[in-house]
Order: structure tokens, then sequence, then C-alpha cells
């Protein structure tokens, strides 16, 4: 079976769900003179203030959920919320939801993949954690032809072709001026795209996670 229509399809529904809307707190168009400089907005076209305020606006609205919600469950509860509110993870579990309702493909099919890169100054010491991480929609399973649907990128392609896909839309994103949120011992701070903290997940094993997963 190809899993490349309902993926396209659910890359489509999930733009429009999203689409004007707050979304994630973890991308924001930043701008310095100096790489000693601290960040600050660019806020010189609509598209950049727009997304700037938005940004801010998904920070202050942190969402929460019962330890027992499963991958699935999450996703319907935004969906059907019209809770346009999150990051690549909330993202990806709307995408599933969507996949599952609208499109047909089954739960079995669909499972939350992650991909992440860390490391700790001092091993032990949870404040010391630097690194990103990032998840997405994948459909199909090993030994098929599976798809990636990362609303959060706005990406739908063979998994095969991800970390290409990944790594081109990182070096767009560079040069159009948007920053990525990391965690830089154990606090946030914004990068460039193609930031090492950020690059490297595409170096990391597939961590994946069904959709009755909590």
């Amino acid at each position: 079976m190809s899993y490349e229509y309902p993926a396209k399809q659910t890359l489509t529904q999930v733009r429009k769900f999203y689409k004007g809307q707050i979304k994630s707190s973890n991308k924001a168009y930043l701008t310095r003179n100096n790489p000693q400089d601290t960040w600050v907005m660019d806020n010189s076209t609509e598209k950049k203030a727009l997304r700037n305020k938005n940004a801010v606006l998904s920070y202050e609205q942190k969402q929460s959920f019962e330890h027992n919600d499963s991958n699935f469950s999450i996703g319907e509860k935004l969906y059907k919320a019209n809770n346009t509110v999150g990051n690549c993870g909330l993202m990806a579990r709307v995408a599933m939801y969507v996949a599952i309702n609208q499109f047909g493909v089954s739960k079995a099919k669909c499972r939350i993949g992650k991909l992440a890169y860390q490391t700790k100054a001092i091993l032990g010491v949870w404040g010391d954690l630097t690194g990103f991480g990032h998840e997405y929609l994948v459909i199909g399973d090993l030994g098929e032809e599976r798809w990636i649907v990362d609303p959060w990128a706005n990406l739908v392609c063979k998994h095969t072709d991800f970390t290409q896909q990944l790594t081109r839309k990182l070096s767009q994103w560079k040069t159009d001026g948007k920053r990525i949120e990391v965690c830089i011992k154990g606090k946030s701070g914004f990068v460039e795209p193609d930031d090492s903290l950020v690059t490297k997940i595409t170096t990391q094993r597939e961590t994946l996670f069904g959709a009755d997963d909590c």
C-alpha cells in the first residue's frame, strides 16, 4: 500500500488547521549585528512581526495533558478544541489524529518519530543539559515505503528522504532570518537553524512511539 496520498493530504489539512494561528514558541525571526550580541526581534515585515508575536503568545500558553493521554488522544483533543498552540510534538500528534480520523490510516501504521541530540557538561546533572529534539509523524511499517508528515517544518516526503529535506529546510530558514530555540546548559536560547545543536539530530537514531502510547 502506498501512503503518499494520505501523507500529503494530512499535511495539507493540518497546515490549514494551523494557518494564521499561534503555533510554535520555538521559531522566531531574530537578528544581531555580532555573534556576541544578544538576539533582538526582527519585525521588519508584517510576516515576521506576526510570527514573533505568536511565538510569545505560544510561550505564554504552554499545554499540559494527563499522564495517561495517548499520542492519538492528545491530537484529538487539540484538533476538536481548535487549539493551535504548540511546537513540533503537538503538531505531529494533530497530524496523527487527522491521518487516522480523516484519511483512513490505521492506528497501527502511525507513529510519532523523534530525533534528539543532547549532551551534559557534567554527567548526571540535569541543569547542564544542552541539546535539541524534534518530533513528526511516521506513516507505515519498517519494510514498507514509509512517509513522513512534519507540520512544524512543512514537510511531507518518503522516510528515506527526510533528513535531507529537513537539512534543506533549516538552511532555507537561516536565509530567511528564522531562528530556533534550543536548550543550552539547562536554559533556553535561540540559535541559527544550521547550528550543530540543531543539525546533529539528523545523525541520531530515530525513536518511535505508537498511537496508543502515553
